[in-house]
């Protein structure tokens, strides 16, 4: 019951963060800057030849493959920052007299990927009328849904 609490805890001050924030809209805007870039072929960059390198990807593909691509450095990034943070803020001998290390660790990680979840639900709003726009009547919830999950 104690480990519940923790993850609340845990997951209330990973949100209260200025950091985090900034990592979840961060990388919830990478979609949206690649469909800037696949919109705009002059951002590509070029083969020898002149041709654009990815333009035969469809569309619709290449902001969730940018995102996740962009997306899994960052928050490799924040995580190594977030499981640190009691070792840099000097605060690990307070926090472990409390709880022992196995659920600290598992209730940072829950909060870490909590604040993922939050991050994709972001994105796939921030996608959504793009990819009602670009594919018109063919456009399906439950497809749009399981590509970008």
């Amino acid at each position: 019951m104690q480990s519940i609490k923790f993850i609340k805890d845990e997951i209330k001050r990973i949100f209260s963060s200025k950091i985090t924030w900034t990592f979840i809209v961060v990388i919830a805007l990478i979609p949206g800057l690649s469909i800037i870039m696949y919109e705009n072929p002059g951002l590509l960059p070029q083969g020898s030849s002149g041709q654009s390198l990815s333009l035969s990807i469809p569309v619709l593909l290449n902001p969730a493959k940018l995102g996740a691509l962009i997306g899994t450095v960052l928050f490799s990034m924040f995580t190594i920052y977030e499981m640190d943070s009691i070792y840099r803020n000097k605060t690990n001998g307070i926090i472990e007299t409390v709880m022992d290390a196995k659920s600290l660790n598992l209730a940072r990680v829950i909060s870490i990927l909590v604040s993922t979840i939050v991050s994709v639900i972001i994105s796939m709003i921030i996608c959504f009328p793009y990819s009602i726009i670009k594919m018109g009547d063919n456009f399906s919830l439950s497809t749009y849904l399981i590509k970008r999950l």
